[in-house]
């Protein structure tokens, strides 16, 4: 993992204004080898896991199937101008170094573009298909590559991780459920401060030294490591890198083939830097979080992406919202759920309505991401900043310069 990274989506960047800048960094604890796992007393878990702290969203609020081209069309030229204004706004504030967005509902059409710097070393500008480093949004991905398997037989949701890690502690109470919510008592962040090179297995060993956030199926704690442990699993079971499963099973059928995960060797030379106070970062690190969130995409074809993984394209119907039967309240916060690799976000927009997002946010130093279904306005939108301007913040200012359009055209 890349040293400060904050998978944790502060509902603040739902909430403030562009005026406040700020990415909500959680405090790591030290790489150190902690209490042993097996240490701590664990009886059988609940049987339906910890309490859940949100209904599912009504399935007439889902996206409906779409054609894989169905981004390909432009939305009306009126709105595109008035999108390209609003971002090339945003990109102008203090502390923003680039940004990229997109925006579309199916049957409407859709927009992407970028504003800023993708490098301020070098000054290289932000375009429509500049990819960009999602962080934990690509976590959505690795939980959808496992819930095929699980469709096509080859995986269990009740899989314990003692058929791949056997000698992991509480191995044979962890299952490959609890992963993909964030229930499996592993380790918080997973291992801090990760030097580059330090690829998952070598991740998933050294957090067999750390001490559990909670007996497995007793809680919801977030857990960079679970994930890695389901890109693996994806691996194993199938017999092909994580990112071959990822283009030909998810990518390409979304239409959206230029997506990639990155990998020590995988790391596009145009791909977008993250800054911290305005200096260009080293991405060498970001090849090894994998499962745990290592896509990288323009914000078109993530865009494209998300409707495939909740209309139907990827998985069966009852697969896709099954994803959100239980919804785990995250980090003790009322309006943020976590599902299968899929969150559901409630907030107060500018003018005090209640809005619902399906999403997964994304987060590292001096970089943040989201990519949203607006349950309320039906569309799409998806965005990466690449410093600490809150890519919800821009999501929401774009949507609400959307929405006379997105009204007319219900």
């Amino acid at each position: 993992m890349t040293r400060n990274e904050s998978p944790r989506p502060s509902r603040r960047h739902l909430l403030i204004g562009l005026g406040g800048l700020g990415l909500l960094a959680a405090g790591l604890p030290g790489c150190g080898g902690g209490p042993s796992s097996g240490a701590l007393p664990c009886g059988a878990a609940p049987p339906d896991g910890p309490p859940t702290g949100h209904a599912a969203p009504e399935a007439s609020r889902w996206p409906a199937h779409a054609a894989v081209g169905w981004a390909d069309g432009a939305l009306p030229a009126a709105l595109g101008s008035a999108l390209d204004a609003r971002l090339a706004a945003l990109a102008a504030l203090d502390g923003v170094v680039g940004l990229t967005a997109a925006l579309g509902r199916p049957g409407l059409g859709a927009w992407c573009a970028g504003a800023g710097q993708a490098d301020r070393s070098s000054a290289r500008p932000v375009s429509a298909d500049t990819p960009f480093w999602w962080a934990s949004a690509g976590k959505a991905f690795t939980a959808t590559a496992i819930l095929q398997a699980v469709q096509a037989g080859t995986l269990r949701l009740d899989d314990r991780i003692e058929r791949w890690w056997p000698a992991y502690p509480l191995a044979a109470s962890i299952s490959l459920r609890q992963l993909l919510t964030h229930t499996g008592g592993l380790p918080v962040h997973g291992v801090p401060a990760a030097p580059a090179g330090f690829g998952p297995e070598e991740q998933i060993a050294a957090a067999a030294r750390l001490a559990p956030a909670a007996c497995p199926g007793s809680a919801w704690s977030y857990s960079n490591v679970g994930y890695m442990m389901l890109g693996r699993i994806v691996e194993r079971s199938s017999g092909r890198a994580l990112g071959d499963v990822l283009r030909e099973s998810l990518f390409e059928p979304a239409g959206a083939p230029a997506a990639t995960l990155l990998t020590p060797a995988n790391l596009p030379a145009d791909l977008a830097r993250a800054h911290v106070d305005g200096v260009a970062q080293d991405p060498a690190g970001w090849g090894g979080v994998q499962g745990a969130g290592g896509v990288a995409a323009s914000a078109g074809t993530m865009l494209r992406c998300w409707q495939a993984l909740l209309d139907g394209t990827l998985l069966d119907a009852a697969a896709t919202r099954g994803r959100a039967e239980r919804l785990y309240t995250m980090f003790g916060e009322a309006g943020m759920w976590y599902g299968q690799g899929l969150m559901l976000a409630e907030f107060s927009d500018t003018r005090g309505r209640l809005q619902r997002w399906l999403a997964h946010y994304g987060g590292a130093a001096g970089l943040n991401a989201v990519t949203a279904w607006d349950l309320e306005r039906r569309c799409h939108v998806a965005v990466v900043s690449n410093s600490a301007a809150p890519a919800a913040a821009v999501a929401l200012a774009l949507l609400e310069t959307a929405e006379p359009w997105l009204t007319a055209a219900a």
